[in-house]
């Protein structure tokens, strides 16, 4: 128990909710909550499996560490959290026999016997490929009597879309559980005229809770409202969320990129244009360059290259601005026959100060892919330069660019066309 007692300066008195809403976003404090948990109570099987969920998976010194732990002391509790970091850390170890000696238990203890079946089933369904109906009718009898079983047994019920018998559950469990109530998801998607109607009562429980101060709360009930498609709520309780959690996540910043993206992405221009119109009185601060661009972009596609130019004008003067940006631009610009020589001067500044020239010739294998996203900008950057110079008639010159280019990514047919006309 020595790793859980090395944390400090955490957040006091934090919750398993809270800890799953970091696990569910994404963010290190999942790992930080968790450990906080079993250091205050070591004992606390829900706590390691946040623990396990949120340390990754294949990280050997996780799974190490309960073995260790269970070799100390070979008891069911101990047991079972040792099974649980192999299906975590090692999927292909979890159908071995030895797993299964793990899993024999016999404790009385209520969570430990929910652990051990949601650890069986979850071996039926890695090595079987599916779930045993005794173990599943396991399940849910525990869980309509053990309160901590029953979020598990609401999933096998939707799952089997009895919401018929969820209906009758859901008002006691989402008074006790109300962070949980995205697990009703899936009624929304159902044709069964009583999920249809659990799902009515779903959403508008969900409402309610958006005006709770509880984040945890109002983060699940967004998912609900997200799948109804009530957009102007989802907006609200998601800024809600940044401001219950004094911006420590800045959740609302990556909501605004998926808006932005489905306003960008609309049958017709017309259409895209007035759905990013529309979106500006919701742009965060530091999402105005992103929105900008976007809208300036849409004015280039609609042939408007007057409004275009004057709002990249605007753009071209940020001191932080991405190179990929500039690029793009002096591509546009040099397709019109526009700024041919600033747009050469910018992608020489850029191409002068590529990092890549100093990356070794055997990079580590995890800056593989970093590596190969930069090498594709850069073909892109040569790619761009090269066209300029076809534009301003600096044939020989364009030829080398085209050919950096095809050396950086071979698949590209537009620059060996050019490259063939540099040729002639």
């Amino acid at each position: 128990m020595l790793l859980f007692n090395i944390i400090t300066g955490l957040a006091s008195a934090s919750t398993i909710q809270e800890g799953w809403f970091c696990q569910d976003i994404g963010h290190p404090c999942a790992v930080e909550i968790a450990t906080e948990l079993i250091r205050d109570n070591p004992d606390d099987i829900h706590a390691h499996a946040l623990y396990q969920i949120a340390s990754g998976d294949n990280n050997p010194f996780v799974l190490q560490m309960y073995k260790e732990q269970y070799e100390e002391s070979k008891n069911d509790r101990n047991a079972l959290l040792y099974a649980g970091a192999i299906y975590q850390m090692n999927k292909d170890a979890y159908c071995d026999d030895a797993v299964r000696d793990l899993l024999n238990t016999t404790s009385k203890d209520l969570d430990l016997q929910y652990a051990k079946l949601r650890l069986e089933i979850m071996r039926q369904k890695t090595c079987d490929k599916k779930i045993k109906p005794r173990t599943a009718s396991k399940a849910l009898k525990l869980g309509a009597t053990f309160d901590m079983a029953q979020e598990f047994r609401i999933f096998l019920l939707l799952k089997r879309k009895k919401c018929g018998q969820v209906a009758e559950e859901f008002d006691d469990f989402i008074e006790r559980e109300p962070w949980n109530i995205d697990i009703f998801e899936r009624t929304f998607n159902s044709k069964v005229p009583e999920c249809t109607a659990l799902s009515e009562r779903v959403l508008s429980k969900a409402i309610e809770l958006v005006e709770s101060d509880d984040y945890p709360n109002v983060y699940a009930a967004t998912k609900i409202l997200q799948v109804a498609d009530e957009t102007d709520l989802v907006t609200n309780a998601i800024q809600k969320v940044d401001i219950l959690t004094d911006g420590k996540f800045q959740l609302f910043d990556a909501y605004f990129e998926e808006l932005l993206y489905v306003s960008q992405n609309q049958l017709t221009h017309e259409l895209a244009l007035t759905a990013l119109t529309e979106l500006e009185p919701l742009v965060p601060e530091s999402k105005k360059f992103l929105y900008n661009e976007a809208l300036a972009q849409r004015h280039y596609l609609m042939g408007d290259i007057e409004t275009y130019s004057s709002m990249m004008d605007v753009l071209m003067d940020e001191p932080n601005i991405d190179p990929m940006t500039v690029n793009n631009h002096y591509y546009s610009m040099a397709v019109e026959g526009e700024y041919l020589e600033e747009g050469l001067e910018q992608l020489n500044r850029i191409l002068d100060c590529s990092v890549l020239d100093s990356i070794p010739t055997q990079p580590n294998a995890h800056d593989v892919q970093w590596i190969e996203s930069f090498q594709y900008d850069k073909s892109m950057l040569y790619d761009t330069r090269g066209f300029i110079h076809y534009q301003m008639g600096n044939y020989e010159l364009a030829k080398k660019d085209f050919e950096k280019t095809l050396e950086l990514t071979s698949n590209s047919p537009i620059t060996l066309g050019y490259l063939a006309l540099t040729l002639d």
